[in-house]
């Protein structure tokens, strides 16, 4: 509130009195205005509102923003933008063979850490493993062999993209077959002239044993049953079927306790060299 000065006339009709100014107004109310926080100057322009932090200049315009300092509208988020991602060097694998690879060196976001990147690929034989930290291990197959290009996704917390991609060479390894006797087992069992029949059976067989049972032959009639199988590296337990009666193998001292007051025979498959 602007208050004008009151003129006091002396005796006489003499000048001015206390307070009057040259142009007949009074100074401003200064009390009233530390009060109201209004402090408006003595010709009625505008200064700064002390109180309410208005700023209405001495045209009536309005002044800077108090809150925002520049008179400017509150910031707004700054626009998502994609990742980046570097393109990658090829990497050569044996078949069946592995190896890591960092990708955060080529991955980057100026909206989130690299950490909340989400990676994507597609193969057709490669396989490919990512570790929280992007550690990715690339992965060759066992039974294919060429080039393969992998694309690569990477993906930021608001859904845009960038694409990258790896050139995996998988080299052929030519493994030789293994030796023709590796892993075969003959079983033999000496019936005399008077077996009519003779079987084995084992922990190689059906678990029940007896349904499982294979049958030997005697086919020059010598007494002597033999089958030769081929069985995978292990430990196995067997036993003869004699015309019906079980029996252990009396040429294999190696036996074991068969759980039900007998012995089974004992047989050790070893396992195949290794390819040279």
């Amino acid at each position: 509130m602007v208050v004008i000065g009151v003129a006091v006339l002396g005796c006489g009709g003499g000048g001015g009195g206390e307070g009057d100014t040259s142009d007949g107004k009074g100074p401003p109310n200064w009390f009233d205005g530390l009060r109201t926080g209004d402090a408006r100057g003595q010709d009625g322009t505008g200064t700064p509102d002390v109180a309410t932090g208005d700023a209405s200049g001495s045209d009536g315009s309005a002044g800077p923003d108090a809150v925002h300092g520049d008179g400017t509208a509150p910031d707004l988020a700054p626009t998502n933008t994609p990742p980046k991602a570097e393109a990658l060097s090829p990497v050569s694998l044996k078949m069946g063979t592995s190896t890591t690879m960092d990708l955060k060196p080529f991955i980057a976001d100026e909206q989130d850490v690299d950490e909340a990147l989400v990676l994507s690929w597609s193969a057709d034989h490669v396989a490919l493993k990512d570790a929280l930290d992007h550690v990715v291990t690339i992965v060759a197959p066992t039974d294919w062999f060429g080039a393969e290009v992998v694309d690569i996704i990477v993906t930021d917390t608001g859904g845009l993209e960038a694409a990258t991609s790896i050139k995996v060479v998988v080299e052929e390894v030519t493994i030789p077959d293994p030796p023709d006797d590796c892993g075969k087992v003959e079983f033999s069992f000496d019936g005399g002239m008077t077996a009519k029949e003779v079987l084995v059976a084992g922990t190689f067989t059906d678990p029940t044993w007896g349904d499982g049972a294979l049958p030997m032959s005697d086919d020059d009639g010598d007494g002597i049953w033999t089958l030769t199988i081929t069985l995978d590296p292990g430990t196995y337990q067997y036993k003869f079927v004699v015309d019906g009666t079980w029996t252990v193998d009396p040429k294999n001292p190696n036996r074991v306790d068969d759980g039900q007051g007998g012995l089974n025979s004992v047989l050790v498959v070893p396992a195949c060299p290794p390819p040279t």
